[in-house]
């Protein structure tokens, strides 16, 4: 039967043929046993994972790269045939790096696969079986089957219409359509999938309407499975950053090789009387497996790992990237262009706790008016009573403002930060207030008549709860100051509200108040989230990144305002303005603008256009506000930039169908590559889009640290082993110091930089946080009860110079110890890692512990396999150079971190 489908064009045929076709009755559907019947020929509706590779079998071909098994081998062979202790070293060393690296990879690899491929909620399908409408799982639908669908479904298999009337499905991932209209025809046999308009493919979301459908199509046989779509998506699946680290590996391991093969050769001309053949080919070995590229690999998927537990546990699990190449693009991000309707107000504020009445009240019987009034004073429109959340732009109060002006100000942005303090009399349902608007630099405050504490003095009446004014008693008086006081102590907002003002005047901006108020009460709120989308905001200025907020109308300015964003006229862009601009005018507007009001989607997909030209990786957030005729234009902007964000919702309790309001949220989700969670209970905002963008950023940061850091081991040891085997001849020796510096230094340190958190500004910083400082600790022990254990042995075979080696050696660790487990806050701080300790600082501290370890076990390994008193010192002098390199590297890099600080303050 499978057969005789793949082969029948489906939209070609009527109805009544495909019915027939697949012996089936639109009324009654399929009966039970010739659905069993078909399953058990064709198996159930399930998606193939096309190029899925098994993390084993990756692991292993990481692993085994070619230096590593000519190692092995031969340190299996010379061992085998008895050449000496330090083979034995050799081998036994490399084995335990081959089988660290594979654990650690297979682990880490594991992860991140499942949190790519995480399988979403389990999609249910509405079928008609024996004249009856079940609901089942969609894994089970068999050609033949009957399904009803409407809004929001999701399709795993491919159908064919057969009721009447239209739908709109969203299928760009499969024929590349975004929006089209579908409806029940025939159409000619060689019709293009994209024009197929009575057939709906998988992995396509139905947008509106409903119809009644007949499966033609399921599990592999559907065309999105056999595209080559998929195929491609997964060859490119990972990302550029990481392919930066694995190129990296493969050219230093050519490199590393050419040197190996060239210091064989020159070693067999010089026919050096003291060097045996397996000695000469050893050294070489040694130079390749000192650059083993499976190093870097496992770092860059371990760096990825962390970051993404990292995003979960910041967001609570509501950021997720559906994929690298998502992440990639994220790293990368210069300009964020959201819009206010999808992201900004989707946030609100509660009221906490109140005072009335002479009393602190937490109950439903407190007047709207109170904390409406409360809750415009804090710059958020709406009303609520205690316990119940401010919905945004729902029925807004009344709200009458007088602004007073400064003299010589024109206030044109009573939230413009140049222009506060601000004082303007409102009136909310009635209630009249005074506000006192400051900006301290770092966020917004908002007070009536002052600040609680100022108040108080200054109101001679208070309201009681039927209504009516009695005089202040200092009772009343202490008890809301101590109400004040506990809730300011927990970092909320307090916001007294008064009334009954009879004179209201400035002088120099500072109020000037009577003492013939009348307190209505005090509203308790936790901090509005206007403030920290201006947290936000702030973030993304800091870290180079510009926002643009994309607006439909007055609302979004006033939200743009409000957040503190937009600072003047010159900030934003009117749609009929850029109309008339010309290209050059248009360029340097769109340069400089930060709200771009009623623009159209044809010009934002110019805007978008103009930025990705000038160089600009821009990110696009969609809005799911918008109408089903219109999706479609959000979509296209999100495919037209270089990163698609879109807020996602919960699935239906019974996994099918979806408000209408949710089906343009769903459809924005699948052509998203970053997808925020949205809820009613936890919204998910600009802020965790933000925080998302970040993380990314610093996951770059800390790949190209990893390289930096490899990269200068890398060239200590290519001096190191160079300068030993001039000096000493000893191959096996080189290759087991260089295997174990790698295990011991290069995995604890270059481990730090992988687990670099992005809400960090230094090492030092991320050590202080819970478990990675403890592993980097635990790291460097490691070396410290290496160094003591070698310099016992020093000490029993060397002289009065190595025991002093040793002790500098343990100081030394010690002391990179205790800086890495140091607390990192300013006020217990032991080295003031911000100030103090740079990361180019601290690694110099590493680099330092970990030459004098190298020194240490270098001869305490040359003790072990018996190389005399004389020649270890020769191998000493030989690490001299390795460490003018790196230290020398080091300073470089520091100094090169000034310089673009000095040119960066020039520009400016």
């Amino acid at each position: 039967m499978r057969n005789e489908k793949t082969s029948l064009p489906w939209h070609s045929q009527t109805a009544a043929k495909i019915t027939a076709k697949l012996g089936v009755y639109p009324g009654t559907g399929l009966s039970a046993r010739a659905v069993k019947d078909r399953l058990r020929r064709m198996g159930p509706n399930d998606e193939p994972r096309i190029g899925a590779v098994s993390v084993f079998r990756t692991a292993a071909y990481s692993t085994l790269d070619l230096p590593l098994i000519f190692l092995l081998v031969t340190a299996a062979a010379a061992t085998a045939l008895g050449n000496g202790r330090g083979t034995i070293a050799l081998f036994i060393i490399s084995a335990i790096g081959a089988f660290l690296h594979a654990a650690v990879y297979i682990a880490v690899r594991f992860r991140i696969d499942r949190y790519f491929h995480r399988p979403t909620a389990e999609v249910k399908a509405v079928v008609i079986r024996d004249g009856k409408e079940l609901v089942i799982p969609a894994r089970y639908l068999v050609p033949g089957d009957i399904i009803k669908l409407r809004a929001g479904d999701y399709l795993t298999c491919d159908c064919r219409i057969i009721s009447e009337g239209s739908i709109t499905v969203y299928e760009a991932d499969v024929t590349g359509v975004v929006i089209a209209e579908k409806h029940n025809c025939t159409l000619p046999p060689d019709t293009e999938p994209a024009r197929r308009t009575n057939m709906i493919y998988a992995k396509s979301r139905i947008v509106s309407g409903e119809c009644v459908a007949i499966v033609v199509e399921t599990g592999g046989c559907t065309l999105a499975a056999q595209s080559s779509i998929d195929l491609k998506a997964t060859k490119t699946a990972k990302t550029a950053v990481f392919h930066s680290l694995e190129r990296r590996g493969r050219s230093t391991g050519v490199v590393m090789i050419a040197a190996a093969a060239a210091m064989t050769i020159i070693n067999l001309i010089s026919q050096r009387s003291d060097s045996s053949l397996y000695d000469v080919f050893l050294t070489g070995l040694a130079l390749a497996a000192s650059v083993a590229s499976e190093y870097y690999e496992a770092f860059g998927d371990i760096t990825l790992a962390s970051s993404i537990s990292a995003l979960s546990r910041a967001t609570g699990g509501k950021v997720r990237y559906k994929s690298c190449r998502a992440l990639d693009a994220a790293s990368s991000v210069d300009v964020i262009i959201t819009c206010v309707d999808g992201m900004l107000e989707r946030e609100g504020i509660s009221c906490t706790a109140t005072f009335y009445g002479g009393g602190a009240q937490n109950t439903l019987d407190i007047p709207a008016s109170l904390t409406r009034a409360a809750a415009v004073s804090c710059g958020i429109y709406g009303g609520a009573v205690a316990g119940d959340k401010i919905p945004p732009r729902s029925e807004p109060s009344q709200l009458l403002i007088e602004y007073f002006k400064c003299t010589g100000q024109v206030h044109t942005d009573i939230y413009s930060p140049s222009f506060l303090p601000v004082f303007f009399r409102g009136e909310a349902d009635g209630v009249s207030f005074d506000t006192q608007l400051t900006f301290d630099g770092d966020k917004y405050t908002a007070f009536v008549n002052g600040s609680p504490s100022d108040v108080l003095p200054l109101c001679s009446e208070y309201e009681t709860g039927d209504g009516t004014s009695v005089a202040m008693t200092e009772e009343v008086k202490r008890a809301a100051s101590m109400f004040a006081s506990k809730y300011l102590a927990r970092g909320y907002v307090v916001v007294a509200v008064a009334k009954k003002l009879t004179k209201f005047t400035t002088y120099d901006r500072v109020p000037l108040m009577h003492r013939d108020m009348c307190l209505v009460g005090m509203a308790v709120f936790s901090k509005p989230k206007a403030l920290f989308i201006s947290d936000a905001i702030k973030c993304c200025q800091r870290a180079g990144i510009r926002v643009i907020i994309a607006g439909r109308g007055r609302k979004d300015v006033q939200a743009a305002v409000r957040t503190g964003f937009a600072s003047g006229a010159s900030d934003v862009i009117m749609a009929r303005a850029y109309a008339a601009m010309g290209p050059d005018k248009r360029a340097a507007a769109i340069d400089s603008a930060k709200v771009l009001l009623g623009f159209s989607a044809h010009m934002m997909a110019e805007v978008i256009s103009y930025l990705r030209k000038s160089g600009c990786r821009t990110a696009y957030v969609g809005s799911p506000e918008r109408s089903g005729k219109t999706i479609q234009d959000e979509v296209l902007l999100m495919r037209l930039a270089d990163v698609g964000i879109a807020a996602s919702a919960p699935e239906s309790p019974d996994g099918i169908g979806i408000v209408n309001d949710y089906a343009n949220v769903h459809v924005l989700s699948d052509a998203a590559e970053l997808v925020v969670l949205r809820s009613s209970e936890t919204c998910g905002g600009f802020p965790d889009v933000v925080r998302a963008v970040l993380y990314a950023k610093q996951t770059k940061r800390n790949v190209d640290g990893i390289k930096d850091y490899l990269l200068t081991s890398q060239t200590a040891r290519l001096i190191v082993i160079i300068s030993a085997v001039m000096t000493l001849g000893a191959g096996a020796a080189c290759a087991a110091l260089t295997l174990a510096w790698g295990l011991l230094l290069d995995f604890a340190v270059a481990l730090t930089l992988a687990l670099e958190r992005p809400d960090n500004n230094t090492i030092m910083y991320r050590l202080s946080k819970k478990r990675t400082k403890e592993s980097f600790s635990l790291g460097l022990l490691a070396g410290a009860l290496w160094g003591i254990a070698m310099s016992i042995c020093i000490t029993l075979h060397t002289g009065v110079v190595m025991g002093s080696v040793s002790s500098v050696a343990i100081l030394s660790l010690l002391v990179a110890s205790v800086a890495a487990a140091g607390e990192a806050r300013r006020d217990t701080s032991i080295l003031s890692p911000k100030r103090l300790i740079s990361p180019s600082g601290f690694m110099i501290l590493c680099f330092t512990a970990a030459l004098i370890v190298l020194l240490t076990v270098s001869s305490g390994f040359s003790s072990f396999i018996g190389i005399d008193q004389p020649k270890q010192t020769e191998l000493l002098l030989s690490i001299i150079p390795a460490a003018a390199v790196i230290i020398t590297y080091e300073i470089s890099k520091t100094i090169r971190l000034y310089q673009n600080s000095i040119k960066a303050k020039k520009k400016t």
